[in-house]
């Protein structure tokens, strides 16, 4: 049997090898394509827009603001309501259907020291153990976007140790042409020290020099940009579009992006259910029950039994428009619902444990109604609504 013994494999015009032979017989190989899970970003195509869908929004002064689902804004610029947020399908890269648009609404060309906005998604701890940040055992990170902006010049995109805030990492990139898409890749170095467990991705829009610290060093404090970052919010009108958002493992210490891991839209549903989930009826005509419910004592008082998937912790519900129950009197009228309040408490020690919440919400009722009897709860005007957030 013919045999071909060599240390590496490298293409005659390439700087580093592309399989790396060892002598106990295997191989680290530099692989750009068709791996799965390796992408630890969700909703890195901004497919899945569960809140707002592709309405523009405006985001909430001071406030964090959720746009596409896992992705978050913050705006901490004064007078507030300096920008929109919106899920949009044009302008678009190859191989992508959606992107996640934010666009200035009320410019401020003299940034104060303390002020700043950015946007960001927190990697949960248990998704990203696999780089062993700050341990001696740490791994690089390579991350990849695409990116179009009217607004070119330098930006900042950093990690943070979400919760602890005493660590940041910041890379500059530069959005060189006019309204036209371009990749990015920044590698930040295996970071070694600090404690890590949850990891904010940020990408920073505009950051007054309290906020700002240098680029390619680790850090002590929480930052967002450095000194030559941009200000987006100088113009009205500024638009920052991104997509193909992706975080991995660098084993090989390449600093190559892979191709971007396409995942099906019932998966990255799946993944962002997890942190939100929302029940939706857009019209009165279309019934959409958003619950069972019991009345379980004073006349009025319910019990809300959603059928949701398990999620991260005990959610918060904020609802939107107007709701009625039905079979609570002993018969089919309807009984108006005058509030809606939250009783998911995180469960211990019993078998629901594993869902991360009770399943149960509370409300009160217009009209009295008989203990024990069930119906449903549904919405009564033109658009209803009910938001389930696990969000870190």
């Amino acid at each position: 049997m013919s045999q071909v013994q060599v240390n590496s494999l490298r293409h005659l015009s390439a700087s580093s090898d592309a399989i790396e032979l060892a002598s106990d017989g295997t191989c680290t190989a530099k692989i750009t394509n068709n791996l799965s899970n390796r992408n630890l970003i969700i909703n890195g195509s901004m497919a899945i827009s569960q809140r707002q869908g592709t309405t523009e929004t405006t985001v909430t002064h001071d406030t964090t603001t959720y746009s596409v689902d896992r992705f978050a804004i913050f705006d901490k610029i004064d007078g507030g309501n300096n920008f929109t947020y919106q899920q949009v399908t044009t302008p678009l890269p190859d191989d992508f259907s959606h992107a996640l648009k934010i666009k200035t609404a009320i410019a401020d060309t003299s940034i104060a020291a303390d002020n700043y906005a950015f946007f960001y998604q927190v990697v949960e701890s248990q998704n990203i153990q696999q780089a062993n940040l700050g341990t001696s055992a740490a791994k690089p990170l390579t991350l990849s976007f695409h990116v179009y902006s009217n607004k070119t010049g330098t930006y900042t995109v950093g990690l943070n140790n979400y919760g602890s805030y005493n660590r940041t990492f910041l890379k500059e990139f530069t959005i060189s042409a006019q309204n036209t898409w371009e990749k990015k890749t920044v590698t930040f170095p295996a970071i070694t020290s600090g404690s890590w467990g949850d990891v904010r991705v940020q990408w920073c829009l505009v950051t007054g020099s309290n906020n700002q610290g240098a680029a390619d060093t680790l850090l002590t404090s929480t930052v967002l940009g450095t000194s030559n970052q941009v200000n987006f919010a100088d113009t009205v009108n500024n638009e920052f579009l991104i997509t193909g958002v992706q975080l991995e493992v660098d084993s090989t210490g390449s600093g190559v992006a892979t191709d971007f891991e396409h995942r099906s839209y019932g998966d990255e549903l799946q993944r962002c259910s997890r942190y939100c989930q929302v029940m939706t009826s857009n019209a009165t005509s279309e019934r959409i029950n958003f619950a069972d419910v019991t009345v379980h004592g004073g006349g009025n008082g319910v019990y809300i039994f959603p059928g949701l998937l398990p999620m991260r912790t005990a959610p918060s519900v904020t609802t939107s428009g107007s709701f009625n129950a039905n079979g609570l009197t002993g018969g089919w009228t309807q009984t108006a619902v005058s509030s809606i309040a939250s009783e998911f408490t995180t469960a211990n020690g019993n078998d629901r444990a594993m869902w991360g919440f009770d399943g149960m919400l509370s409300a009160s009722l217009a009209d009295s109604c008989t203990v024990g009897l069930s119906g449903s709860i549904f919405s009564s005007s033109g658009f209803g609504q009910f938001v389930f957030s696990a969000e870190l």
